[in-house]
């Protein structure tokens, strides 16, 4: 991605240089994400002009997309306008027009790149991902197969699960260096167990650590990796293990939502429930459109549980199925919470919903991925579980 000096408009002397300091942030923030290639501004801001050339940038710099904008002060405020294009094929991947006063300089910048950040790392894979279904299989290159592999991983079912792994598998193939392919592979090895896909937890979770540490060795600085090192703890009895690396993922890259999700995860497991809804919340602000958003609702949802707060439970776990209704962890956390406030009609309609879709779901994968440090609450789980008739 090439990211070009924004065009400036009715600015005074003391906001000029929002043109140039906008674009250099999501520069420096955007090489954080490891798996995409930035065009250093020395070259990218060579492109300066009211005229974007996309066959410039394609061939000069070998830049697949580009990122442009335009900052202008509109009644006293300052007006931000972004547009992500794909230089290939000259189409509008992604647009949007941000607005704030004008009181807290740093404050906007800030906030500006961070939401130009969650986008991009969404935009940019569903646009590779959509490329990538117009070739045959067999034609993808390993960047192509990547993408289209996390499509199929975030669809959260046994059969697109195996096919991201395949994809994945193909794309470290043909790139052994490729450090978030692998990366990706112990995220869906990790699923298999997650979302009870298969049973034979003594070899897929040593798998998905595997995978994982070799992620890491490539390279240790991708966020991704170091996600994934901690979600090989969270099988174990002891899913406090991975705060470590949850921390070191956010400290690589402040804008990594799913970094903020999982330690979320881990503190509410642990009962550090504030400090996993402020976890929540930051993941949900930096990404409100994440393929893991209803899993992220969930986990809140649990949060309150954790507290006794049953009724707030159900509200949050409402809201997750409303966003994902395949999740095997968002259903049966609908189910226990909507019993456990008293609204059993509620908890059987969604028992009923997960053995249509998963007849063979147990309880016993729930409790291993979410193994909560109180006792007292995983056998008090158990038996609700139970009594709306799911086997264990």
């Amino acid at each position: 991605i090439a990211v070009l000096p924004f065009g400036r408009m009715d600015l005074s002397d003391r906001f000029s240089n929002l043109g140039d300091a906008i674009p250099a942030e999501i520069i420096s923030s955007l090489a954080r994400l490891r798996w995409l290639r930035v065009i250093a501004r020395e070259s990218s801001f060579r492109f300066r002009g009211d005229t974007v050339d996309l066959t410039g940038l394609r061939t000069v710099l070998g830049a697949g997309f580009c990122l442009s904008g335009r900052v202008e002060l509109v009644a006293g405020r300052l007006a931000v306008s972004v547009d992500l294009v794909d230089t290939r094929s000259g189409s509008l991947i992604w647009s949007e027009h941000f607005e704030r006063a004008i009181d807290d300089l740093h404050a906007i910048r800030a906030d500006i790149v961070t939401a130009v950040i969650g986008a991009l790392d969404l935009q940019i894979p569903l646009a590779e991902a959509a490329l990538a279904r117009t070739k045959p299989v067999e034609h993808l290159d390993a960047w192509g197969a990547y993408h289209l592999g996390l499509s199929h991983m975030y669809r959260f079912n046994g059969h697109d699960n195996a096919i991201a792994a395949g994809l994945f598998k193909r794309a470290t193939d043909l790139d052994p260096g490729f450090a978030t392919a692998y990366a990706a592979r112990s995220f869906a090895t990790h699923q298999e167990v997650a979302q009870a896909y298969k049973n034979d937890h003594d070899r897929i979770l040593p798998e998905a650590r595997r995978l994982a540490e070799r992620a890491v060795e490539l390279d240790p600085f991708d966020p991704f990796a170091n996600m994934v090192m901690g979600r090989a703890t969270l099988l174990s009895d002891m899913p406090d293990d991975g705060w470590f690396w949850y921390d070191r993922s956010t400290h690589l890259s402040p804008s990594f939502a799913k970094g903020y999700y999982s330690r979320g995860i881990v503190d509410m497991l642990a009962g550090r429930t504030m400090l996993a809804r402020q976890g929540l919340d930051t993941a949900m602000g930096l990404s409100p459109m994440d393929p893991l958003l209803g899993i992220m609702l969930t986990a809140k949802a649990l949060t309150y549980m954790v507290d006794g707060d049953f009724s707030a439970a159900r509200d949050w776990a409402s809201r997750s199925v409303r966003v994902n209704q395949a999740h095997y962890l968002v259903i049966v956390t609908t189910a226990l919470v909507c019993q456990l406030a008293g609204d059993s009609a509620e908890a059987a309609r969604w028992a009923l919903h997960l053995r249509a879709l998963r007849p063979d779901a147990t309880i016993s994968p729930y409790l291993k991925v979410l193994h909560f440090a109180d006792e007292a609450l995983r056998v008090r789980v158990r038996g609700v579980l139970s009594g709306l008739g799911i086997p264990d």
